[in-house]
């Protein structure tokens, strides 16, 4: 196995488009005020957006996260940190819901989070993955296009579940969007003419997210490669042209 590392900060002078000097370049004032220390979200399914919801949640209520350069995630922590990073429809404090203690999460409490219209927990436990997994699936098979070869836009079954079930609630569903930092709207709805701008870092408290999941390689599924997506590159591994040895 090949490990990808990038190449850091000091050694050969490289800095990331959201640290430099000028605004050109990708750099955000807001950010570069910051330390160095991101939060990183692990993956897994249901179980990792909602343990991402309840740690943010906790982080946001003692001050931290605002604290923070960075917001990492993978794949089940990547629904959440999708959601909460480019959503405009509510504040975070809706988004994110009231912080319970752990002795206080009883079941009556955790079902009338569960009800919050705007609440990242709504979403969670509105989601009908499996069968709206099973439906796509079916429909696929349906249209005999197995390979998605007429398909070049339109994302495969297990993403539309996504899609539905945890960006839909916050008007993140159009699949012609684009992504880029607050305040750069114009000019990414001029250079990609997509039909939807969001935006990341809306507020100086917003962390820089940096969203990846795992993807099969082509040609031999048993490996598996991370793609990461951020407002200002993406890739795998995300392709910075001045990168050394990153084409």
């Amino acid at each position: 196995m090949q490990v990808r590392v990038w190449t850091g900060v000091g050694k050969t002078g490289f800095v990331y488009p959201e640290l430099r000097e000028s605004e050109e370049e990708g750099g955000f004032p807001s950010l570069k005020k910051k330390d160095t220390f991101g939060i990183c979200l692990s993956g897994g399914g249901f179980r990792a957006t909602t343990l991402a919801l309840g740690w943010v949640r906790v982080l946001h209520k003692h001050g931290i996260l605002s604290q923070a350069r960075y917001l990492s995630s993978n794949s089940g922590a990547s629904w959440f940190n999708t959601a909460f990073s480019y959503q405009q429809k509510y504040t975070p404090e809706t988004f994110l819901g009231d912080y319970i203690e752990p002795t206080g999460l009883t079941h009556t409490v955790v079902t009338t989070q569960g009800k919050a219209e705007g609440s990242y927990a709504k979403a969670i436990v509105d989601a009908s993955f499996m069968s709206d997994l099973i439906y796509n699936l079916v429909e696929d098979l349906g249209n005999m296009d197995f390979w998605r070869k007429k398909d070049v836009t339109t994302v495969r079954a297990w993403s539309e579940c996504v899609g539905k079930g945890f960006l839909e609630p916050f008007e993140l569903d159009e699949t012609d969007s684009a992504y880029c930092l607050f305040g750069r709207e114009q000019l990414t709805q001029q250079v990609s003419h997509a039909k939807v701008v969001s935006t990341a870092c809306r507020e100086p408290g917003m962390p820089f997210p940096i969203i990846a999941g795992c993807i099969a390689a082509k040609g031999d599924h048993r490996q598996f490669h991370c793609f990461e997506f951020t407002p200002l590159y993406s890739g795998c591994p995300a392709a910075i042209e001045d990168s050394p040895g990153r084409k």
